[in-house]
């Protein structure tokens, strides 16, 4: 067990900066479920942890090939994503530690290829802390975890 991980990959959703164009339903100024999305990015992106925000649309199934990485800041034109895309960029990441290394990126389908499934944009992957979620107060806190006993 590696108590010392270099990375975190952290899945996020789209519109939590309203940066979404063609579903501004979505974006947080329209829709208070993407609050603690946005809270917990926050929370990593002013940490000394070394992540990758994936900001994820609506999940479905497709072609790997099948995206278009928009930066922090930049409009989005989709809000849907492929499972495999996402898998794709993950083990290029794996390859190649620098790649979008405290970056924040959404990954979303290429704009002539829209059907979706499925949600699963707030899966969380952590490897040096835990991402609590506070109930009462639907807020995010991380909390770096100690390797004692391993």
């Amino acid at each position: 067990i590696n108590c010392h991980p270099k990375r975190l990959i952290f899945m996020a959703t789209v519109g939590i900066y309203n940066e979404l164009e063609n579903a501004s339903h979505l974006n947080v100024d329209n829709e208070q479920l993407q609050i603690p999305n946005q809270y917990a990015v926050d929370l990593i992106e002013n940490s000394d942890v070394d992540y990758t925000i994936f900001r994820l649309g609506l999940m479905d199934y497709g072609d790997e090939d099948d995206y278009v990485i928009t930066k922090k800041g930049e409009s989005v034109k989709t809000h849907n994503t492929t499972v495999e895309s996402v898998i794709k960029i993950a083990l290029e990441i794996i390859d190649d530690p620098e790649l979008y290394s405290r970056e924040n990126i959404a990954i979303t389908k290429k704009i002539q290829h829209l059907n979706s499934l499925t949600d699963w944009s707030n899966s969380i992957v952590i490897y040096d802390g835990v991402l609590l979620l506070n109930e009462s107060t639907n807020m995010f806190t991380l909390r770096q975890t100690p390797c004692s006993g391993v």
